[in-house]
């Protein structure tokens, strides 16, 4: 039985005027017929793109083939990224070597980011825990391993065929979560993300291993499917998103419905994050993952990637830029 709608109550930490609340329930508004209205989504700001899907699908093999099955039913589910590329899998050391390379550049703000948390005075970021290694406004470069990996046939294939049409890669970055004992918050709550495209498919690279105690996404299967959606909980936003409590996430759905995504290191975790889901809140380990965003025409989420210098605009036709 699918749940009433949500009660949408303001945070205890972050009060809302009633003009941001306006202004909040006029954008959702908008969102929902662009993104929620399959016909508008498909027949109007994606026709194109799935007319060049029917003209040009991409060809999976096996395991991209299978991710998309999975995906399909499930909302979620982790793959071996060696076996996903195939004869390109050494791409994967040449990300390791460009993550190191970067871990390396911010050593410093990763120290005292750790300090911070460890002395509770991390108000200073929005998330304290999390650190984007490629910065607010990443530079993209096809010749880098970590564009080349999502512009790969069978990585962007399997966005094209669970879309079915036509994507860009919307965000790339690379997330360091800092293990911490303090309490989850934001995303690393309950929730679905904001209601910016019809899907939102991302995948996680992960570049160490991604134990549970590393905080590793967690997702309740099926919530992606229309059916999966339309099931709505209590929800507070806490001025970032909607979270919901981990009590009535268990009391709706039970165990049997959650999944972790734990993995091993080249694995690659897939996830249509308008399903329910968690991450990021780990405990005893580092997480060290790159992250990408698959996004349609339809989507609204701003824009953040930039190209890299040198690189002409017209050699990123397959990436969502900053205008």
């Amino acid at each position: 039985m699918v749940a009433e709608a949500p009660t949408r109550t303001a945070g205890t930490s972050t009060e809302e005027s009633a003009l941001s609340r306006t202004r909040r329930a006029a954008g959702m508004a908008a969102r929902r017929l662009r993104c929620e209205n399959r016909v508008v989504s498909r027949y109007g700001f994606n026709l194109l793109p799935s007319v060049r899907y029917r003209q040009d699908p991409p060809v999976l093999d096996a395991p991209a083939a299978q991710v998309v099955t999975d995906l399909v039913r499930d909302g979620v589910t982790v793959t071996d990224g060696r076996g996903l590329l195939g004869a390109d899998a050494p791409l994967l050391d040449r990300i390791e070597q460009r993550v190191r390379a970067l871990q390396d550049a911010h050593a410093e703000e990763i120290a005292e980011r750790r300090r911070a948390l460890a002395t509770g005075e991390s108000g200073r970021w929005p998330k304290p825990y999390l650190v984007e290694l490629l910065g607010q406004r990443p530079e993209v470069d096809p010749a880098d391993p970590l564009v080349a990996f999502a512009l790969h046939e069978q990585v962007m294939g399997i966005a094209e065929e669970y879309f079915r049409c036509k994507v860009r890669l919307h965000d790339v970055n690379v997330w360091q979560n800092l293990a911490t004992g303090a309490p989850p918050t934001k995303s690393q709550r309950w929730h679905r993300d904001l209601l910016e495209d019809a899907d939102i498919v991302k995948a996680f690279l992960y570049v160490d291993d991604v134990p549970p105690g590393a905080g590793p996404l967690t997702y309740v299967k099926g919530t992606n499917t229309p059916a999966g959606r339309r099931v709505k909980l209590p929800e507070t936003w806490d001025g970032v998103g909607f979270r919901i409590a981990d009590e009535l996430v268990e009391e709706r759905f039970g165990a049997d419905r959650t999944t972790t995504a734990v993995g091993r290191s080249g694995d690659v975790a897939w996830a249509d994050t308008l399903g329910l889901h968690r991450g990021g809140h780990a405990q005893t380990a580092d997480r060290l993952v790159v992250m990408y965003t698959f996004c349609s025409a339809a989507c609204c989420r701003p824009r953040t990637l930039v190209p890299a210098p040198g690189v002409r605009r017209a050699d990123l036709t397959r990436v969502s830029l900053r205008r």
